[in-house]
């Protein structure tokens, strides 16, 4: 499963990076799923940055990377991830 995740997010990636440069209309749903993606991928590289941690620590460790994303991401986008599949996406 994990290899096929892995084909799938380079495919992706070459797909969007041969299209560099040009706009595209993305939905608030598409940031929410990419946003799933990168949140996969970073608490992985999170978990393996923080072996020595104890648990609780981690917890809070993690907790606070997912507030600051979110919050990130509100900001620049003024899109609240945690209401995209409460209300709908309105953007399509």
């Amino acid at each position: 499963m994990t290899n096929k995740i892995k084909e799938k997010i380079n495919e992706l990636s070459y797909l969007i990076l041969k299209n560099a440069g040009t706009h595209r209309d993305y939905s608030d749903e598409d940031l929410s799923n990419v946003t799933i993606i990168f949140q996969e991928v970073f608490a992985a590289k999170m978990f393996d940055a923080t072996k020595k941690i104890g648990f609780h620590k981690k917890a809070e460790y993690f907790e606070d990377a997912g507030t600051e994303l979110k919050e990130y991401i509100r900001t620049h986008t003024k899109v609240d991830l945690h209401k995209v599949y409460e209300t709908g996406d309105k953007s399509e």
